[in-house]
């Protein structure tokens, strides 16, 4: 039963298109649950390829997903988790990029943004950017983006 700790749900992408884009790989999911935490450990291989098949992105990522508010409420919307990971792309064109969550994300349902939190990103031969989420209070579609010190205000779309 997917309710269960310990349970592992695979995910597999054969023939599966978005707007004519394939995607292919795998997402896996594991329920931890103990008497202190409920998470989700994802690992997750996906590639999306272009209709034409000239353009390719990979990304692979291991994460967790621990709730913070919510988990035993039937609704969704109440709930509340942090996601912490790392993980890299790739894409046909050479560009290497990993990324880390340097301060967990915290998501919520109700804002299509990271309420607070902070991603380090880096493209292989170029300065980190460090993407900054908050804290706010409430849905805020606003982050600081910082390069070689320099931070400048990202308004997400």
């Amino acid at each position: 039963k997917y309710t269960d700790s310990g349970v592992v749900r695979s995910i597999y992408f054969d023939s599966y298109y978005v707007s004519d884009y394939a995607v292919t790989g795998s997402i896996t999911v594991v329920k931890v649950e103990n008497a202190k935490d409920l998470y989700y450990a994802i690992n997750s291989n996906i590639t999306v390829m272009s209709p034409d098949g000239k353009l390719t992105t990979s990304r692979k990522a291991t994460q967790t997903r621990t709730y913070v508010t919510g988990v035993y409420s039937a609704d969704v919307y109440d709930d509340e988790y942090f996601v912490d990971g790392y993980g890299e792309y790739t894409h046909s064109n050479g560009g290497l990029y990993t990324f880390s969550i340097e301060k967990h994300l915290r998501v919520n349902p109700n804002c299509d943004w990271p309420k607070e939190g902070i991603v380090e990103m880096i493209q292989v031969g170029q300065a980190p950017r460090l993407f900054d989420y908050g804290p706010v209070i409430g849905c805020d579609r606003k982050a600081t983006m910082t390069v070689n010190g320099s931070v400048t205000e990202v308004l997400m779309d």
